[in-house]
């Protein structure tokens, strides 16, 4: 009874040894790894999945997936749910030459190239942006906009690293800009 508070504290602790956004997603893959297990007659066991049960699920997910991400994800999230299950490492079934050599076959298959890959931004479009946000008489919340998107640009940075910039980080030089940027 002493120990239970500490016991559960142990268990969050250990919960949370990967980020939340990790653990989100790779609850997907997990459940749908579980999904295939249950479907199948006699059900397989998936905590602790056997090597050629996760062999056969991550061939079935190369069948249909568009990119190799899919299987490495998958493969990812049932590789947590052992670990986290307690499952020492060697055993984990993803270690297996069988996932291996369907992790392979895989990438082979499917490439590892990404799909829909994003465009970056060029000098035109944020040109473009400051002419349509920050005309002469515009209003202080455009303008701004417009400066926040031009910083980001310049800056290499995402709207979250912006977001945490201060006035006290931003020092101007005669022929540039200064900015600490803390993580």
């Amino acid at each position: 009874a002493q120990d239970s508070a500490l016991f559960s504290e142990m268990l969050s602790m250990h919960a949370n040894s990967r980020a939340a956004s990790t653990l989100a997603q790779y609850q997907g893959p997990w459940e749908q790894f579980c999904a295939f297990c249950n479907s199948r007659q006699p059900p397989y066991v998936c905590l602790p999945a056997q090597p050629p049960v996760v062999a056969m699920y991550l061939c079935q997910l190369a069948q249909t997936a568009s990119s190799y991400a899919v299987i490495k994800t998958a493969s990812a999230a049932i590789f947590q749910a052992h670990k986290v299950g307690g499952v020492p490492e060697p055993e984990i079934p993803t270690s297996h030459t069988l996932c291996k050599g369907v992790r392979e076959a895989a990438k082979r298959r499917l490439g590892t190239q990404v799909v829909n890959r994003k465009e970056p931004l060029t000098l035109e479009i944020m040109q473009a942006v400051v002419s349509i946000w920050a005309w002469a008489q515009a209003p202080i919340w455009y303008v701004s906009m417009a400066a926040m998107a031009m910083t980001c640009f310049a800056g290499f940075l995402r709207y979250s690293d912006v977001t945490k910039i201060f006035v006290r980080d931003v020092q101007f030089e005669p022929t540039h800009m200064l900015m600490f940027v803390e993580s």
